[in-house]
């Protein structure tokens, strides 16, 4: 199901001329509180790890990057902008890592997001460990990684710590007052004024844009990729059949299961009950 719902979000955002892809999620669900748990796969790693993959080669035939996401321990809401998240090298290894490996590794994955915290002290967005140790050097991973919005915190560590594309700032002119306000972002002006004053060298920025760069080979420069299809029969077929695969029936109390044709009314309760486009 992961690989025809792939296909299918892959037309489409193909379609809508969308080169990048913000997904899939691998978070592991360790609250119900936690805001991204609906586009999250699960609290199984292992599940997590095998539904991940034929996501992104689905997306990824339609010229479109898949992004996986939130690169790494975003696990609640509360606080994910700042919290410092310490854990056992097991758990990390065993329980959060295993579907970004997958995705990395047998996925083939073109770009990931990092998340809002921190993991050990450093921000997720450029944290050495989880950037430079485990995703490029013990991963090989040759894409791209992408800040979630205002994910940057740092410029020395940015450039020195495997971000290569900032997205969004708190510099955006709300608290600057400059007349671009892009160059107020952590690796605009800062970085460049760290490379002329000698703090940092250019091997890394070199680095950062052959990255760009091949993303941008694989996606929008690519002109044999498909022109993608939206609102389709197809498309449509596809999102229900996910629909019912994805339905787990606790149980089947009296047999009430199927509905019995002459019952006239059912009731549907939520947030969604008012809203008619919501009900099939």
């Amino acid at each position: 199901m992961s690989a025809l719902y792939g296909k299918a979000i892959g037309e489409e955002a193909r379609y809508r001329e969308k080169d990048v892809l913000l997904g899939p999620g691998v978070n592991i669900y360790r609250t119900p509180l936690n805001g991204r748990n609906f586009e999250y796969m699960g609290e199984d790693p292992y599940l997590a790890s095998v539904m991940v993959v034929p996501y992104i080669q689905g997306v990824q035939k339609n010229g479109v990057a898949a992004c996986v996401k939130h690169y790494a321990l975003n696990n609640q809401e509360l606080w994910r902008g700042h919290i410092n998240v310490e854990l056992s090298d097991r758990a990390l290894q065993e329980i959060y890592l295993p579907a970004f490996k997958a995705a990395v590794m047998q996925g083939h994955v073109w770009s990931i997001m990092g998340s809002y915290n921190k993991v050990r002290g450093q921000h997720a967005c450029h944290n050495e460990l989880l950037l430079q140790q485990f995703l490029k050097k013990d991963w090989k991973f040759d894409g791209a990684v992408i800040t979630d919005w205002g994910g940057a915190h740092d410029t020395h560590e940015a450039a020195l710590n495997g971000l290569d594309i900032e997205m969004g700032s708190y510099t955006n002119g709300l608290t600057s007052e400059s007349a671009f306000t892009y160059d107020d972002y952590y690796l605009a002006k800062p970085y460049l004024q760290l490379i002329q004053k000698g703090e940092v060298g250019t091997k890394e920025l070199d680095e950062k844009v052959r990255r760009i760069l091949r993303l941008a080979f694989l996606t929008s420069m690519d002109r044999n990729r498909p022109f993608g299809s939206f609102g389709t029969e197809e498309h449509a077929l596809a999102g229900r059949k996910i629909a019912e695969e994805g339905i787990v029936l606790l149980k089947n109390k009296n047999n009430v299961l199927p509905l019995n044709k002459s019952i006239k009314k059912i009731a549907v309760v939520g947030p969604n009950a008012a809203d008619s486009t919501m009900l099939w």
